[in-house]
């Protein structure tokens, strides 16, 4: 398995709207393999998501194979015009990101665990201006017997 693999995986199911489809309140306008902050983000863009990678460590194993941990990070951004508003999609992004970890989403894509390491909102910043934004890392463990990514 390769590291792009996961990372196209995980942009793919949110891409494909898998968690809406599958009843979980996700309805992100736009999500992009990259981080933006929320101000080059237009209104009309949210809720947007951005799927990026960052960190990557590796144990090597017998017969030339690597389990390698990826921490994944979903940036989320919401534009709502009052507080309450702006924690319910807030919570709703959560709850879906949770919701497909239990249904292992990544496991098609290769992943042999995919673990929620944290969130940090500012659900509860009542100056945001309409603004809101979750950042969610994900640590994905998948073996790799291949010499590229």
């Amino acid at each position: 398995m390769s590291r792009a693999t996961i990372i196209n995986g995980a942009y793919s199911a949110i891409n494909t709207n898998w968690l809406a489809s599958n009843g979980f309140a996700w309805d992100m306008v736009k999500t992009e393999q990259l981080a933006r902050s929320f101000d080059e983000v237009s209104a009309a863009e949210k809720p947007w998501c951005g799927v990026y990678p960052g960190v990557e460590t590796y144990e090597y194993m017998p017969s030339n194979r690597m389990a390698c941990n990826l921490e994944l990070i979903l940036l989320i951004h919401v534009d709502e015009k009052t507080l309450s508003a702006r924690i319910t999609k807030i919570e709703q992004a959560i709850d879906g990101i949770v919701k497909a970890l239990r249904q292992e989403v990544l496991c098609a894509y290769g992943a042999i665990s995919t673990t929620l390491t944290s969130i940090e909102t500012d659900e509860g910043d009542p100056g945001a201006y309409n603004q809101g934004s979750l950042v969610a890392r994900l640590t994905v463990r998948y073996l790799r017997d291949e010499p590229t990514s």
